[in-house]
């Protein structure tokens, strides 16, 4: 919402892509990539008191916003499902293996650094129900 009250939306766009392989009957392989956009929307207002002027910003992804306004971000995702045991009027039980990696980059980063990144493993053991 700008300083006169009118809204003005942030344009944004994301994707996501992926690919599922069955290598052998028990054996999948999975690999996915998703990203997101956030465009600036940033409305300035200027303030004058004699021979001063103070500028001042709202909006999103501002100077002065806080470093949470992200400008972009994207995951890469890639895994192993793996059957350990299949019985047709039982279930099966199967152990999911996961690797991710996480990227963010913000419009404003004052004294943070530029992009923020972090990788995730993950682990289950799921049984699934005929």
């Amino acid at each position: 919402i700008g300083p006169n009250g009118t809204i003005s939306p942030v344009h944004s766009g994301s994707g996501i892509a992926g690919f599922e392989y069955q290598v052998t009957p028990k054996t999948m392989l999975y690999g996915y990539y998703s990203g997101a956009y956030f465009g600036k929307n940033c409305q300035a207002t200027i303030t004058t008191s004699g021979s001063t002027s103070t500028t001042t910003y709202s909006g999103y992804g501002c100077p002065n916003s806080s470093s949470s306004a992200d400008r972009y971000l994207y995951e890469p995702t890639f895994g192993v499902i793996q059957t350990m045991w299949k019985n047709p009027n039982y279930g099966d039980l199967k152990i999911i293996t996961q690797y991710s990696y996480v990227s963010r980059t913000p419009w404003n980063i004052g004294t943070n650094p530029a992009t923020a990144h972090n990788s995730m493993v993950y682990i289950d053991l799921r049984y699934d129900l005929p």
